[in-house]
């Protein structure tokens, strides 16, 4: 008899590798792109997540997440390695966006005008600047005006006028003994500027006292 003989090829594909990158955080309503994703032996990649956000770049190991509005919390992005050849299994690999709020507000206070009365006194008007620069909406906002440490000694202040196109202030402020400038329950959403003018008179001052700091 003679021999017999075959001959099969065995093919060893390399099995695909994925690593998702580094968990991260970002604030509120601030996109995040991944950077640092990896992935080995593979015939496609793709991204999934379990927020209410949007993914883009889904297909690329740089995706950017974008968080919907509101959204907070931790976030899970999923990296799925597809193999060269299905007989091998997929590789997934997950990190962690973490949304934290960032909250933070500005404030200026300016002299808009001083105006010298011929009695002697002094009418003079300053303005709050406020603005949200933060990433979250504020709440239940709290400005305060002592003009006992502005004025001090002699001086007699009064209060001439208090208004705000945006804000709701307190009528009772005087100053001296109501030193809260707005109501309870005024907000600042993200992004946004609202002003106060304050209007107060001054007399009885001392002849030394010629100038004054109000910060």
């Amino acid at each position: 008899c003679e021999n017999i003989s075959d001959v099969m090829t065995l093919t060893i594909w390399k099995a695909p590798v994925a690593y998702a990158g580094t968990d991260a955080n970002t604030g509120a309503g601030q996109s995040y792109q991944v950077l640092d994703a990896e992935a080995y032996n593979f015939g496609s990649i793709s991204w999934t997540h379990n927020g209410t956000g949007s993914l883009t770049g889904a297909n690329t190991l740089s995706p950017v997440y974008t968080p919907a509005i509101d959204e907070m919390g931790q976030i899970a992005l999923v990296l799925t390695v597809n193999p060269l050849d299905p007989v091998c299994e997929a590789a997934t690999d997950t990190m962690i966006i973490s949304i934290e709020e960032d909250p933070e507000i500005v404030l200026d206070k300016r002299t808009v005008s001083v105006i010298l009365n011929d009695d002697g006194s002094s009418d003079i008007t300053f303005e709050f600047n406020v603005e949200n620069s933060g990433n979250v909406d504020l709440h239940n906002l709290s400005l305060v005006d002592d003009l006992n440490l502005t004025f001090p000694g002699l001086c007699n202040v009064s209060v001439i006028s208090l208004t705000s196109d945006n804000f709701n202030v307190n009528l009772l402020f005087d100053g001296t003994t109501n030193t809260e400038i707005l109501e309870a329950g005024n907000t600042l959403v993200v992004g946004e500027k609202k002003a106060v003018l304050l209007t107060v008179k001054i007399t009885n001052c001392e002849e030394t006292q010629t100038s004054f700091t109000n910060e």
